[in-house]
Protein backbone atom coordinates (compact mmCIF):
# COMPACT_ATOMS: atom_id res chain seq x y z
CA UNK A 1 0.00 0.00 0.00
CA UNK A 2 1.51 3.29 -1.55
CA UNK A 3 2.14 5.61 1.84
CA UNK A 4 -0.23 8.64 2.18
CA UNK A 5 1.20 11.76 1.04
CA UNK A 6 1.16 14.96 4.33
CA UNK A 7 -1.89 16.89 1.60
CA UNK A 8 -3.99 13.65 1.78
CA UNK A 9 -3.84 13.07 5.44
CA UNK A 10 -4.41 16.72 6.16
CA UNK A 11 -7.63 16.41 3.43
CA UNK A 12 -8.81 13.25 5.53
CA UNK A 13 -8.52 14.77 8.62
CA UNK A 14 -10.00 18.38 7.19
CA UNK A 15 -13.30 16.37 6.19
CA UNK A 16 -13.55 14.30 9.53
CA UNK A 17 -13.59 17.56 11.45
CA UNK A 18 -16.28 18.62 8.85
CA UNK A 19 -18.65 15.67 9.86
CA UNK A 20 -17.79 15.97 13.07
CA UNK A 21 -18.84 19.48 13.61
CA UNK A 22 -22.06 18.89 11.77
CA UNK A 23 -24.55 19.76 14.65
CA UNK A 24 -27.42 17.14 13.17
CA UNK A 25 -24.81 14.52 14.47
CA UNK A 26 -23.89 13.28 17.96
CA UNK A 27 -20.47 12.74 17.90
CA UNK A 28 -17.38 11.42 19.90
CA UNK A 29 -13.83 13.78 19.14
CA UNK A 30 -11.07 11.82 20.40
CA UNK A 31 -7.35 13.13 19.57
CA UNK A 32 -4.25 13.78 20.51
CA UNK A 33 -3.39 17.18 21.42
CA UNK A 34 -2.64 20.42 19.09
CA UNK A 35 -4.85 18.34 16.49
CA UNK A 36 -8.38 20.12 16.59
CA UNK A 37 -10.85 19.06 18.85
CA UNK A 38 -11.17 23.08 19.62
CA UNK A 39 -11.88 23.81 16.21
CA UNK A 40 -14.59 21.13 15.78
CA UNK A 41 -15.95 22.31 18.69
CA UNK A 42 -15.96 26.02 17.42
CA UNK A 43 -17.50 25.17 14.29
CA UNK A 44 -20.51 23.20 15.93
CA UNK A 45 -20.67 26.55 17.45
CA UNK A 46 -20.57 28.86 14.51
CA UNK A 47 -22.86 25.93 12.63
CA UNK A 48 -25.69 26.00 15.59
CA UNK A 49 -25.69 29.68 15.06
CA UNK A 50 -26.25 29.96 11.61
CA UNK A 51 -29.08 29.16 9.64
CA UNK A 52 -29.19 25.59 8.24
CA UNK A 53 -28.89 25.11 4.37
CA UNK A 54 -31.68 25.70 2.42
CA UNK A 55 -33.71 26.62 5.51
CA UNK A 56 -34.66 30.16 6.67
CA UNK A 57 -32.84 32.05 9.45
CA UNK A 58 -35.72 30.66 11.49
CA UNK A 59 -33.95 27.18 11.75
CA UNK A 60 -30.43 29.30 13.07
CA UNK A 61 -30.39 28.21 16.91
CA UNK A 62 -30.48 31.23 19.82
CA UNK A 63 -27.40 32.19 21.35
CA UNK A 64 -28.64 31.63 24.34
CA UNK A 65 -29.97 27.97 23.96
CA UNK A 66 -26.23 27.01 23.43
CA UNK A 67 -24.36 25.40 26.30
CA UNK A 68 -20.68 24.14 26.32
CA UNK A 69 -18.98 22.40 28.61
CA UNK A 70 -15.33 22.08 29.08
CA UNK A 71 -12.62 20.72 31.76
CA UNK A 72 -10.97 23.79 32.27
CA UNK A 73 -11.38 27.54 32.86
CA UNK A 74 -7.90 27.88 30.38
CA UNK A 75 -10.20 25.36 27.86
CA UNK A 76 -13.25 27.96 28.30
CA UNK A 77 -11.43 30.70 28.18
CA UNK A 78 -9.62 29.39 24.71
CA UNK A 79 -13.23 28.70 23.25
CA UNK A 80 -14.72 31.60 23.88
CA UNK A 81 -12.39 34.08 22.51
CA UNK A 82 -11.68 32.21 19.37
CA UNK A 83 -15.45 32.66 18.71
CA UNK A 84 -15.66 35.66 19.64
CA UNK A 85 -13.01 36.84 17.22
CA UNK A 86 -14.29 34.47 14.31
CA UNK A 87 -17.70 36.75 14.67
CA UNK A 88 -15.86 39.77 15.01
CA UNK A 89 -13.88 39.15 11.77
CA UNK A 90 -17.21 38.04 9.90
CA UNK A 91 -19.14 41.17 10.65
CA UNK A 92 -16.41 42.90 8.26
CA UNK A 93 -15.20 40.98 6.13
CA UNK A 94 -14.97 41.25 2.45
CA UNK A 95 -18.00 39.83 0.69
CA UNK A 96 -15.91 37.01 -0.92
CA UNK A 97 -13.63 36.04 1.84
CA UNK A 98 -17.20 35.55 3.57
CA UNK A 99 -18.40 33.43 1.15
CA UNK A 100 -15.24 31.27 1.26
CA UNK A 101 -15.38 30.87 5.05
CA UNK A 102 -19.22 30.00 5.36
CA UNK A 103 -18.48 27.22 2.52
CA UNK A 104 -15.87 25.81 4.25
CA UNK A 105 -17.42 26.12 7.46
CA UNK A 106 -20.90 24.68 5.91
CA UNK A 107 -19.72 22.26 2.54
CA UNK A 108 -22.25 24.39 1.12
CA UNK A 109 -22.59 27.89 -0.56
CA UNK A 110 -24.08 29.94 1.41
CA UNK A 111 -27.67 31.79 0.84
CA UNK A 112 -28.03 35.63 0.86
CA UNK A 113 -30.12 34.52 4.11
CA UNK A 114 -26.84 32.98 5.69
CA UNK A 115 -24.01 35.48 4.57
CA UNK A 116 -26.78 38.54 6.17
CA UNK A 117 -26.77 36.07 9.26
CA UNK A 118 -23.57 35.29 10.43
CA UNK A 119 -22.56 39.49 9.73
CA UNK A 120 -25.13 39.74 12.51
CA UNK A 121 -24.12 37.56 14.41
CA UNK A 122 -21.50 39.23 16.63
CA UNK A 123 -24.29 41.82 17.59
CA UNK A 124 -26.65 39.09 18.56
CA UNK A 125 -23.66 37.32 20.64
CA UNK A 126 -23.28 40.52 22.27
CA UNK A 127 -26.80 40.95 22.85
CA UNK A 128 -27.58 37.74 24.71
CA UNK A 129 -27.29 38.11 28.37
CA UNK A 130 -24.16 36.73 29.69
CA UNK A 131 -22.94 36.13 26.58
CA UNK A 132 -22.37 32.55 25.09
CA UNK A 133 -22.80 30.14 27.79
CA UNK A 134 -19.46 28.49 28.07
CA UNK A 135 -18.01 27.54 30.77
CA UNK A 136 -15.99 24.34 33.30
CA UNK A 137 -18.24 21.45 34.30
CA UNK A 138 -17.56 22.46 37.85
CA UNK A 139 -18.98 26.07 37.16
CA UNK A 140 -22.27 24.29 35.75
CA UNK A 141 -22.88 22.51 38.91
CA UNK A 142 -22.65 25.72 40.32
CA UNK A 143 -25.13 27.56 38.98
CA UNK A 144 -27.47 24.56 39.02
CA UNK A 145 -27.02 24.19 42.73
CA UNK A 146 -27.85 27.96 42.99
CA UNK A 147 -30.68 27.44 41.39
CA UNK A 148 -31.84 24.56 43.00
CA UNK A 149 -30.58 24.93 46.56
CA UNK A 150 -33.42 23.48 48.35
CA UNK A 151 -34.04 20.19 45.88
CA UNK A 152 -30.12 19.78 46.62
CA UNK A 153 -30.11 19.74 50.28
CA UNK A 154 -28.50 23.29 50.92
CA UNK A 155 -29.57 26.30 52.62
CA UNK A 156 -30.53 29.31 50.32
CA UNK A 157 -28.58 32.09 48.94
CA UNK A 158 -25.10 29.64 50.34
CA UNK A 159 -22.18 30.93 49.09
CA UNK A 160 -19.35 29.22 47.34
CA UNK A 161 -15.97 28.72 49.25
CA UNK A 162 -12.80 29.96 47.22
CA UNK A 163 -9.83 28.19 46.82
CA UNK A 164 -7.74 30.11 49.73
CA UNK A 165 -10.75 29.66 52.02
CA UNK A 166 -10.94 26.12 51.68
CA UNK A 167 -7.13 25.78 52.76
CA UNK A 168 -7.48 27.93 55.70
CA UNK A 169 -11.03 25.62 57.03
CA UNK A 170 -8.51 21.99 55.86
CA UNK A 171 -5.61 23.26 57.96
CA UNK A 172 -8.30 24.16 60.95
CA UNK A 173 -9.30 20.65 60.50
CA UNK A 174 -6.32 19.11 60.43
CA UNK A 175 -4.95 21.06 63.72
CA UNK A 176 -8.46 19.72 65.17
CA UNK A 177 -7.63 16.42 64.43
CA UNK A 178 -4.09 16.06 65.83
CA UNK A 179 -5.65 18.26 69.10
CA UNK A 180 -8.13 15.36 69.85
CA UNK A 181 -5.68 12.64 69.42
CA UNK A 182 -3.66 14.79 72.03
CA UNK A 183 -6.65 14.90 74.48
CA UNK A 184 -7.74 11.44 74.30
CA UNK A 185 -4.08 8.71 73.35
CA UNK A 186 -6.05 5.67 73.80
CA UNK A 187 -8.96 6.53 71.06
CA UNK A 188 -9.21 4.77 68.24
CA UNK A 189 -8.65 8.36 66.15
CA UNK A 190 -5.46 8.45 68.42
CA UNK A 191 -4.49 5.04 67.62
CA UNK A 192 -4.84 5.43 63.79
CA UNK A 193 -3.11 8.80 63.92
CA UNK A 194 -0.31 7.16 65.26
CA UNK A 195 0.44 4.63 62.99
CA UNK A 196 -0.05 7.09 60.33
CA UNK A 197 3.00 8.93 61.51
CA UNK A 198 5.01 6.19 61.36
CA UNK A 199 4.91 5.81 57.97
CA UNK A 200 4.09 9.28 56.12
CA UNK A 201 5.53 12.75 56.07
CA UNK A 202 3.99 15.76 57.07
CA UNK A 203 3.16 16.47 53.48
CA UNK A 204 1.97 12.76 52.51
CA UNK A 205 -0.06 13.36 56.51
CA UNK A 206 -1.76 16.87 55.10
CA UNK A 207 -2.53 14.73 51.66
Amino acid sequence: MSNLSRQQIGEQASGRQSAAADPRKSVWVGASAGTGKTKVLIDRVLRLMLPRSGEDAASATRPDKILCLTFTKTAAAEMSNRIYKKLGDWAVMAEEKLKLELTALNGVKPSEDTIHAARRLFARVLDTPGGLKIMTIHSFCQSVLKRFPIEAGLPPHFELMDEQSAIEYLERCLHEIIGMAKRDPESMLAQAFSQLVLHLDPDSMKD
